[in-house]
């Protein structure tokens, strides 16, 4: 798929301030900023204009996000009408941290990027420069038996970023009711925030978003910088979407995508514990084809990750939430296979690998036995220091924790039962059958243990 180009130019970056190519072409520059204030997941207000003239710079206080009119006089013409321009854009606004407790000043930090709809085989088909980068440059991880445990996105986030499934948390569903919103303390943001983390939640798409298509979202922020608001006024009035593809994809002069991953390239450059999690959809849900447009730039993200020392101390994981769910390959026994298998890659920091040998060992093992989305949150938790946090949930009638942590074995013999997988979604129960030689010493194994399970669920009748 071709890249997707922006037209125009930006007068306003992140940092609030007109840019030096502006200004080298521009007298008189005059600029309007209007914070664009989150109230809660449906609803915001634009603050009172502020003004900055030429080099002046704009400080962010209420919000991260705004919203900015300029005009100037061209430097070197001789008209007397001014230029404009209007434009959206965010930058991090200072927040102190919640003090750390004694001792954990300088936990791991935590990097997540997500592409929806991206499966394990989809990213190696159109991501492919990125797949290699991660494979050869960061050493990742792959977790090649990593099961979805329910349908879309929220099914997969939810065990991610809280632990629980959708009816673990308040039953936020708008088809049940307008008045309840999902409950921002069971999520990992706030587990990492009580901890003095700062924590950023970047997602795109926000009339689709995770947590408010079907349900009614937040109340409040779930993490201190919050794009949510940002995006819904940035797309209110729809006129991006009238005017061709490459308009669709852009916010200003800078495709959508590449603005997440500045974001959040920016927000990793922080001095204090840091965790985020950027979820990308635009360039992939609708036509997940699009998604090779960012593969350089992923290239490039990554790699500046890596350059710039931040692996040493952060977990970084790459991720899909699902594969394929309405696409022409998703009526194939293969699209039903990769529908049930999201992309998954972990790279563990080098402090932590220093301080505990056996996780890479432990997380190399698990990568190829049958992993969950329930997993992902107790490893991130596990590699913070914080795995006592984490869900001691068991399913009923199982004896393991339904989310393991991979830095440490997960047995090869568990389950789609006893890691919560229904029977839908278990790709395990999808495999076709085959016959099993007398001579396998499964042969008999498979039999004994049938009957004993039989004489164990009878025992109390006979």
């Amino acid at each position: 798929m071709p890249k997707v180009i922006c037209d125009g130019e930006d007068w306003i970056m992140s940092v609030c301030q007109v840019t030096k190519n502006i200004l080298n072409k521009m007298r008189d520059v005059e600029c309007h900023y209007r914070d664009i204030k989150y109230i809660d997941d449906h609803r915001y207000v634009i603050a009172p204009a502020v003004k900055t003239y030429n080099d002046g710079k704009y400080i962010l206080n209420a919000s991260d996000c705004f919203k900015v009119s300029c005009f100037g006089y061209d430097r070197y013409g001789f008209s007397i009408l001014s230029k404009r321009w209007h434009g959206y854009n965010c930058g991090i606004r200072p927040i102190e941290p919640s003090p750390s407790p004694p001792g954990r000043e300088k936990a791991i930090n935590v990097l997540i990027l997500g592409f929806d709809s991206a499966s394990r085989n989809g990213f190696i088909r159109k991501m492919p420069k990125s797949y290699k980068f991660l494979k050869d440059e960061l050493e990742a991880v792959f977790l090649n038996g990593y099961n979805i445990v329910g349908d879309g996105t929220p099914d997969a986030l939810f065990p991610i970023l809280s632990g629980r499934t959708e009816l673990q948390h308040p039953y936020a569903r708008q088809r049940y009711s307008k008045e309840i919103y999902l409950e921002p303390n069971l999520f990992i943001f706030h587990t990492a925030k009580q901890d003095g983390y700062q924590t950023a939640y970047y997602e795109d798409m926000p009339w689709i978003g995770s947590f408010q298509y079907r349900y009614n979202g937040f109340s409040r922020r779930p993490a201190d910088h919050y794009l949510r608001s940002f995006l819904m006024e940035e797309t209110s009035h729809g006129s991006k979407w009238w005017k061709g593809i490459h308009r669709r994809y852009c916010l200003g002069a800078t495709p959508q995508y590449q603005f997440l991953l500045n974001l959040t390239k920016q927000f990793m450059n922080l001095s204090t514990k840091r965790f985020c999690f950027t979820f990308i959809a635009d360039i992939s849900h609708d036509d997940f084809n699009l998604i090779s447009t960012a593969d350089d730039d992923v290239v490039d993200f990554l790699g500046h990750m890596k350059r710039s020392g931040k692996l040493k101390d952060t977990l970084l994981i790459v991720m899909g939430d699902h594969g394929p769910r309405f696409s022409p390959m998703r009526s194939t026994y293969q699209g039903k296979i990769e529908e049930r298998m999201a992309f998954m890659s972990i790279i563990l920091p080098e402090r932590l690998k220093m301080e505990r040998p056996s996780a890479l060992k432990s997380l190399k093992s698990n990568s190829k036995v049958l992993t969950t989305p329930f997993d992902i949150h107790t490893t991130i938790l596990d590699a913070m220091g914080l795995e006592n946090l984490s869900s001691d949930f068991i399913v009923p009638n199982f004896k393991i924790r339904r989310g393991m942590s991979l830095l440490q074995k997960i047995p090869r013999t568990r389950s789609c039962d006893e890691a919560g997988i229904l029977p839908h979604w278990c790709v395990c129960l999808n495999t076709k059958w085959y016959n099993v030689l007398k001579t396998d010493r499964m042969y008999q194994k498979t039999a004994d243990s049938l009957s004993e399970y039989i004489n164990n669920i009878t025992d109390e009748k006979r």
